[in-house]
């Protein structure tokens, strides 16, 4: 329909109908009876459609039809669209409803979560493609599908009750991201943390160490170990063996080293040489009682003799066994005995015998008997 544009008597200016201007002179459009009719049948032939008895006193049968066609196709519906059974089929973009079991349901045979409403969207211009979204009003499931090449792909469904719950650390669902603050409080257990979030606690706490500062250090190279001028980064146990087997040698009679301290064993053996002897070692079994009664004891490695002197006391012409200073550990080999006195008399006191423990003296004329032993 159009202005009556191919009749010349229209008097139609700029393509529109004009009033009279008496003022000017100039006429007013003239409206043809064909062009009155045309507009007047199209107008009927929309309330026709729709279903409607033309009224000529009811001004509101166009936008009643109007109403009505939008209906057809489930626009401005308020029972979710005209009711179908064949989704496959639908070829006019619009709005349906679908019971419990319909062609081309989402879900198989009779499904009370089938019941719903389908959005059907028609080829895109020349494309072959459709596009359906599917919604149930029995529970929460939301899916689409396409055509492509004259057939319906499966559906898929995007959401449905339980799969998206709530994500835990036990159950996969949705998720909020959490915010900076919780990310570096680190007690909010129910949120995803992003790259940034993470980066800048990371950052924050991933510091360079220093001597006064903890935090973390790379490990030394081989050649930082041996310089000894980095402080800023750790020795693993390899560098450092590593650089301590270079400085370590072994002591030599002719190389400056380290050297080991020999044991009693070693020192004894006395066939070792490397090995150093402590002073300690240097006593080893070396002890003296410098006393009347008294001893000397050499070192092991020295043979470990053992001289022992005393005095037995005698108040007449008798025998008298005397107890060492100590007890020969081994044996004795010698002991010689005699009278101390500035008498000029002949001597008058002997060693009788000698044991590991004591020795055994004779005396004539009540003097004392001097003694010396050696042993081991």
């Amino acid at each position: 329909m159009d202005f009556p544009k191919s009749v010349p008597s229209a008097g139609l200016v700029n393509g529109r109908f004009v009033d009279e201007d008496q003022l000017a002179g100039t006429p007013g459009s003239l409206i043809p009876s064909a062009w009155g009719n045309a507009i007047t049948l199209e107008v009927l032939n929309a309330i026709a459609a729709s279903g409607q008895e033309p009224a000529e006193a009811n001004l509101t049968q166009l936008w009643t039809a109007i109403k009505r066609s939008g209906l057809a196709y489930g626009i401005g519906s308020i029972d979710g669209g005209p009711r179908i059974n064949d989704a496959n089929g639908l070829t006019a973009t619009g709005v349906y409803s679908v019971a419990g079991s319909w062609t081309g349901s989402v879900f198989p045979g009779v499904d009370p979560l089938n019941q719903g409403s389908i959005f059907h969207r028609s080829p895109f211009e020349t494309s072959e493609y459709e596009v359906q979204t599917f919604q149930s009003m029995i529970g929460d499931v939301f899916a689409f599908r396409r055509k492509e090449a004259a057939v319906w792909k499966p559906w898929r469904v995007v959401y449905h009750a339980g799969n998206l719950p709530a994500a835990t650390t036990a159950a996969s669902g949705v998720m909020r991201f959490s915010t900076q603050p919780e990310v570096s409080g680190g007690a909010d257990n129910n949120s995803a943390v992003t790259p940034l979030t993470l980066k800048n606690r990371l950052d924050a706490l991933l510091v360079n160490a220093t001597t006064a500062v903890a935090g973390f250090l790379r490990l030394s190279t081989g050649q930082e170990v041996t310089d000894g001028a980095n402080n800023n980064s750790a020795v693993t146990p390899l560098t450092l063996k590593n650089r301590l087997d270079v400085l370590l040698k072994g002591a030599t009679e002719g190389v400056a080293g380290f050297i080991k301290i020999a044991t009693n064993d070693v020192m004894s053996g006395l066939t070792n040489n490397s090995d150093a002897v402590t002073v300690a070692k240097l006593r080893l079994g070396f002890s003296m009682l410098g006393a009347a009664n008294g001893y000397i004891v050499l070192p092991v490695w020295l043979g470990g003799l053992i001289f022992q002197w005393g005095e037995s006391i005698h108040t007449g012409s008798d025998t008298k066994v005397t107890s060492l200073p100590m007890a020969f550990p081994t044996g004795v080999m010698k002991a010689i005995g005699g009278t101390l006195t500035n008498s000029s008399v002949g001597p008058q006191g002997i060693v009788k015998t000698i044991g590991l423990n004591q020795i055994t003296t004779y005396s004539t004329g009540g003097y004392n008997v001097s003694w010396f032993a050696i042993g081991w």
